[in-house]
């Protein structure tokens, strides 16, 4: 009897737990639904955030809750790069065809948000960039890299930054690094470093996110159109990264490292953006 009453609480239990997993994972699924849901209504378009996993959608979604503050969130556009390695392991162009699966190493995409007055005026208070990057192809090197992301001093005034540098490990979210304070900065342009690793555990599929924040010095009549330019540098060794002015930008070192550089544009009235 007793073996019995022991074997029936085992099972029940098991069952629990399972229940417990079961719910716990439809919880998070309909968080999930509910982010992107909320995203769409906004605007911000679903093949967009189709190039975002989960988590960054999370970042992307909790971002707008926590800086409209009363503001009129604004879709302002995105653009997708995309970055593959070719024989000699440097970084090359591979353009991005709708409808096929690219065989890429590395995609970086940037959203535009514009936090609007919701009066008369309509004046674009502040605007949000957001960045994120998957390694599609995890890379056989996993030390540190670098970014640097630069912009037009005239047109912005930086007021914020944040990067997180995140990969899988055993099908799990793991955040590695939190960065909020830039390596270097400048009026123009700022650059900092992340991991590609975490410790001694495999990872693959890392990818990581960046925010900036900035005041807006034009209006929304203006139709500005900006540049907003960053480099990627994949070191293949454990060098020292150097970071250095370059007039009111920022540059980075690029010794034993493959590079790339690519031109976002930013739009004050999405006319010019490339989804």
């Amino acid at each position: 009897m007793k073996l019995y009453k022991k074997l029936m609480s085992l099972i029940l239990s098991t069952i629990l737990l399972t229940l417990l997993f079961a719910t716990s994972a439809m919880a998070s699924e309909n968080v999930e639904v509910h982010e992107r849901l909320y995203l769409n209504t906004l605007g911000y378009p679903e093949e967009v955030l189709d190039k975002l996993n989960d988590h960054q959608v999370h970042t992307l979604y909790q971002s707008i809750q926590e800086n409209s503050n009363g503001k009129i969130v604004e879709y302002a556009g995105s653009e997708t790069q995309i970055l593959s390695f070719d024989e000699s392991g440097a970084l090359v162009d591979k353009p991005q065809t709708r409808g096929t699966i690219a065989e890429s190493d590395l995609s970086i995409t940037a959203i535009y948000t514009n936090y609007v007055e919701a009066d008369w005026s309509m004046d674009i208070s502040s605007v949000e960039v957001y960045i994120a990057y998957n390694w599609l192809n995890t890379p056989v090197v996993r030390n540190r890299d670098a970014i640097t992301i630069n912009w037009d001093s005239n047109l912005f005034n930086y007021i914020g930054f944040a990067a997180y540098a995140c990969t899988l490990v055993n099908g799990q979210n793991v955040d590695i690094e939190t960065v909020t304070t830039p390596a270097l900065l400048n009026s123009g342009g700022l650059g900092f470093d992340i991991p590609l690793s975490y410790g001694y555990y495999p990872s693959f599929n890392s990818y990581g996110e960046v925010l900036l924040y900035f005041i807006p010095n034009f209006n929304r009549v203006s139709h500005t159109v900006s540049p907003i330019s960053l480099q990627y540098a994949h070191y293949l060794g454990n060098v020292s990264i150097d970071f250095g002015y370059a007039g009111l930008g920022v540059s980075v070192s690029t010794n034993n490292a493959d590079t790339r550089g690519y031109m976002f544009y930013y739009s004050s009235d999405n006319n010019y953006a490339v989804e």
